[in-house]
C-alpha cells in the first residue's frame, strides 16, 4: 500500500511549520496511533504509525523537505510519463516486510527498482557497445565494496534516453519548414527537461536509501571511527615529533652552551697568557738612573723621589746652554733681594731668548714638564732649538706696554710645526733625534752636553 497523503495533513501542520512544530505534531500523533495503544485495530495502526514515522523523517530533514516541497504536486498525483513512477518509492510502505531480502522488502523492491532502470537505460542503445552494466543493489549480504560501487555510481547517474514521448508538438504537422524548426526546438527543450527530471529523481532516490540502508550506514559508522582513529594517530604523530623536536631542540642548546662556555673559557686563557706575555715582556726601566723596577707604578713611585729630581736637575744643567739660563731683570730690585742667580749661569742674555712658556711648548717629555710645572721660577730650562746669533742692536727706550696683537691660526700652525719639527736638536752641531734619550746619548758620546 503507497500512502499518497500529505506529509503536512498526516502530522496536522502547515507547510510553514517550524522544526518544533514537526516535533511535537508527531509526538502527539505518535501516541495515538501507537500499535499498543490500538490492539482493537493493529493493522490500521500499524500502517499509520509508519507513515507518520515517514512523514516526520522526510519534514525533519531539511534537503529532503525542501524536495519534497518542489515535488509534492507530482508525488500525490501519481503523474508518470512512459517510463517508471519513481515517487511511490519514496515511501517506507514501498517495502512493506521492512529490512529485508524478500521481495516486499527493502533490499528486494529497490533491487528490483534498479534492475529495470538499467535495462530502461540500454532498451535504446542500438550498438552493443554502448550497453553499459552498472552496479547492482544487491541484498544485506552485500559486501562493503559492492555497496559503495553502487552508491558511488547511482550518486551522480545521469540517463541516456532519448525520451522522445516528452514531445509537444508533432513535426509531421507543420506546414513548412520554418514551423518544422520550431517544432523542433521546443521538443528539444521538453526532452532535455524530463531528461534531467529523471536524473534528478533518480540520484534523490539514492540519496534517500543512504540515510535508510543499514549497509550504508554501518559503512558511515565505520568511515568516520576510521577517520577519529587516523586523526588520532596523526595527533600522536605529531605530538611525538614535537617531543622529538623539543628534545633535540634542548639537546643542541645544551651543546651550544657548553660550546660557548669551552670558547670562553679557551678566551681569557689567551687572554691571561697574553698579558702575562706582555708583562714578561715589558720593561720598565729609568734610562737617566739606570734602574729597573718590576711595574709601573715602582717606576713612578721612583719618578716622583727626591733622589731622580736631583739627577733630572743635573742634567739639565748639564745640557742647557749659557743664553738658556733665565735672567733676572735689572730694573727688578725685589727680585735682585730676594733671590740671587748663581755665578755659574749668570751669562749675558742672549737676545734671541725664548721664553720658558714657548721652551715647554716644544719640549713634550713628561720627566721636564714635571718638572717645570714644580720649579717654573727656579730652576734653568732645556731648549732644542738652535737659534742664530743676530747683530747686537741699540737698546731702546722701554715704550709703555700695549696690547700684543692677535695671532691668527694659520701662524699658529705653521710656528707649532716648525717647533715640532726642530724638536729633540743638538743645539752644537745641529742634528736631528727622533728619541730625548738618543739625544742624550749623542751629547753623552760626543762632549757636547759639556759645551757652554
Amino acid at each position: 500500500m503507497v500512502s499518497k497523503t500529505d506529509y503536512y495533513e498526516l502530522l496536522g501542520v502547515g507547510q510553514d511549520a517550524t522544526n518544533d512544530d514537526i516535533k511535537s505534531a508527531y509526538r502527539k500523533q505518535a501516541l495515538v496511533w501507537h500499535p499498543d495503544k490500538n490492539p482493537d485495530r493493529a493493522e490500521e495502526a500499524h500502517e499509520m504509525f509508519k507513515a507518520l514515522h515517514e512523514a516526520y523523517t522526510v519534514l525533519s530533514d531539511s534537503q529532503e523537505r525542501a524536495w519534497y516541497d518542489s515535488h509534492k504536486e507530482e508525488i500525490l498525483t501519481g503523474k508518470k510519463g512512459e517510463g517508471l513512477d519513481l515517487w511511490p518509492y519514496f515511501s517506507t510502505s514501498a517495502y512493506p516486510e521492512g529490512m529485508s531480502d524478500s521481495p516486499e522488502g527493502f533490499f528486494g523492491v529497490y533491487s528490483e527498482l534498479f534492475e529495470k532502470i538499467s535495462v530502461q537505460e540500454n532498451s535504446e542503445a542500438k550498438d552493443k557497445s554502448k550497453v553499459v552494466n552498472r552496479p547492482r543493489f544487491g541484498d544485506s549480504n552485500s559486501d562493503l565494496e559492492e555497496v559503495k560501487s553502487f552508491y558511488n555510481y547511482w550518486s551522480h547517474f545521469v540517463s541516456t534516453r532519448s525520451f522522445a514521448w516528452a514531445d509537444v508538438y508533432n513535426p509531421n504537422e507543420a506546414p513548412n519548414r520554418r514551423v518544422r524548426r520550431i517544432i523542433e526546438t521546443e521538443n528539444k527543450k521538453e526532452r532535455s527537461k524530463q531528461k534531467k527530471a529523471f536524473s534528478d529523481m533518480v540520484q534523490a532516490l539514492v540519496d534517500y536509501l543512504k540515510k535508510r540502508d543499514p549497509r550504508w550506514i554501518t559503512y558511515q559508522e565505520q568511515r568516520v571511527a576510521e577517520q577519529a582513529r587516523k586523526a588520532q594517530e596523526e595527533e600522536a604523530r605529531k605530538l611525538e615529533e614535537a617531543e622529538k623536536k623539543k628534545a633535540l631542540m634542548e639537546q643542541f642548546r645544551k651543546e651550544q652552551a657548553e660550546r660557548y662556555a669551552k670558547e670562553y673559557e679557551q678566551m681569557l686563557q689567551e687572554q691571561e697568557e697574553l698579558s702575562e706575555e706582555s708583562e714578561d715582556d715589558q720593561v720598565f726601566e729609568c734610562e737617566l738612573c739606570k734602574k729597573v723596577f718590576n711595574n709601573e707604578k715602582q717606576l713612578k713611585n721612583h719618578e716622583n723621589s727626591k733622589k731622580h729630581k736631583l739627577k733630572l736637575k743635573e742634567v739639565l744643567k748639564e745640557v742647557q746652554l749659557p743664553e738658556e739660563v733665565p735672567q733676572i731683570p735689572k730694573n727688578n730690585k725685589k727680585a735682585k733681594k730676594n733671590k740671587q742667580v748663581p755665578e755659574e749661569t749668570k751669562e749675558p742674555k742672549h737676545p734671541t731668548q725664548h721664553s720658558s712658556d714657548e721652551e715647554l711648548e716644544d719640549i713634550e717629555d713628561d720627566h721636564v714638564l714635571n718638572f717645570f710645572n714644580k720649579k717654573k721660577t727656579h730652576e734653568p730650562q732645556l731648549s732644542t732649538e738652535v737659534t742664530e746669533t743676530p747683530k747686537p742692536s741699540k737698546p731702546k727706550k722701554k715704550k709703555e706696554e700695549t696690547k700684543e696683537p692677535k695671532v691668527g691660526k694659520a701662524k699658529l700652525k705653521r710656528e707649532k710645526k716648525k717647533a715640532a719639527e726642530s724638536q729633540w736638536k743638538c743645539r752644537i752641531c745641529g742634528q736631528n733625534f727622533d728619541t730625548r734619550n738618543k739625544m742624550f746619548t749623542h751629547l753623552k758620546e760626543t762632549g757636547h752636553e759639556k759645551a757652554r
